[in-house]
């Protein structure tokens, strides 16, 4: 076995595990919220690329379930990849900021006030073409370096997997599901930070830009210990300033 291979076969060991020690589904009311983000994609060549990226999260708030009616988090994000092969991608994203509100569960969360954090990430990307044509199982591995203000430095592992389907050459659509772990000054990684399964369908709007539309149910382990049901629309904008961006 090749060392993609053992990659791939490390990575689905720990999606099982995961999946079986996943918390049950949070109870009560689900919170409801837009996520939005633009990249914007720049070649460095044949195996290199620079993303940056900008994001908006909206929620629903008191009395509502419009999922713009507040606003929870904006960031700014570059990301550095390296594609050794055309199934393998490394990513570094050696800095990126958040400014976030907390989720409005009841009226005193209105008034709370928003923190800042700062974040460096590392990843690895994979795809495996299945025997049906235009079938990929993908596969992500990563780790982010989270700096909160007025909190303790946390380390949060990622772990994802799902299927692609290239429907027409105009036309993809995806399932995904991801589980995240985070830890403060423990040195082990057993805290349940959310589980995440989404579907989307990504379709090209000219030769540089591209949409992807989906549905993101998210549940998250909340600063009490209570899990939140999260129930997200996704609208990602990709514009790309060459034509060997993935």
């Amino acid at each position: 076995m090749g060392v993609y291979g053992k990659i791939r076969f490390l990575t689905a060991l720990m999606f099982i595990a995961l999946l079986a020690g996943m918390p049950p589904a949070a109870l009560g009311q689900a919170h409801h919220c837009g996520w939005l983000r633009a990249t914007a994609e720049v070649p460095l060549g044949k195996k290199w690329r620079t993303d940056a990226e900008l994001q908006e999260r909206r929620q629903s708030s008191i009395g509502t379930t419009n999922p713009l009616a507040a606003q929870q988090m904006y960031s700014w994000r570059q990301w550095l990849y390296y594609m050794p092969s055309g199934n393998l991608r490394l990513a570094l994203s050696p800095f990126a900021y958040f400014h976030s509100r907390p989720y409005i569960i009841t009226a005193a969360d209105e008034g709370k006030p928003a923190t800042e954090e700062y974040r460096f990430t590392a990843a690895a990307e994979w795809q495996q073409p299945l025997p049906v044509r235009h079938l990929f199982v993908v596969g992500r591995v990563g780790a982010e370096y989270r700096l909160v203000h007025h909190n303790p430095a946390m380390l949060r592992t990622r772990y994802r997997t799902g299927i692609r389907y290239a429907i027409t050459p105009k036309y993809t659509a995806a399932v995904n599901y991801e589980y995240l772990i985070g830890t403060t000054t423990r040195p082990a990684f057993t805290d349940f930070d959310n589980a995440r399964a989404w579907a989307s369908i990504t379709h090209p709007l000219s030769p540089h830009l591209r949409a992807e539309l989906g549905f993101l149910h998210i549940n998250r382990k909340l600063k009490n210990g209570d899990l939140m049901q999260e129930n997200n629309i996704l609208l990602n904008i990709s514009f790309s300033l060459g034509k060997d961006a993935r």
